[in-house]
């Protein structure tokens, strides 16, 4: 019965239901091992789609991997009670211009006003 529900949807609808399928199985491979993931993957969206997600993966695991390290050099330097705010300011910034590029700054300062907010909920 739910395949036939299914068949009566618009084309656009039964598209947008299968794309939602979709995610939510990729998503589901999340909390495997890499090479499950894989596999998995790789029988959903194909071999070149899986070997895309495996490099976007590294990417963003790169990416989280340099914002933790950036954001406890930050502490650092905000914790440094021997620097003014204006030293302070110029010490994060240029800590963070080598590590992220311009299309990654803004992303990184709204990282840090989370970052901050948390720190000062956190005794």
């Amino acid at each position: 019965m739910w395949q036939q529900e299914l068949a009566q949807l618009s084309p656009e609808l039964q598209q947008s239901y299968y794309n939602a399928s979709l995610l939510t199985a990729l998503n589901e491979t999340n909390s495997m091992d890499a090479q499950s993931q894989f596999l998995v993957r790789e029988s959903l969206v194909g071999t070149e789609v899986s070997q895309r997600l495996a490099a976007l993966d590294e990417k963003r695991a790169q990416f989280e991997q340099s914002v933790q390290s950036y954001m406890l050099a930050r502490a650092a330097i905000i914790d440094n009670e021997s620097l003014s705010e204006y030293d302070r300011e110029q010490a994060i910034a240029e800590l963070r211009e080598p590590l992220f590029d311009s299309r990654q700054i803004r992303r990184i300062e709204a990282l840090e006003r989370i970052y901050d907010q948390n720190r000062a909920l956190t005794p």
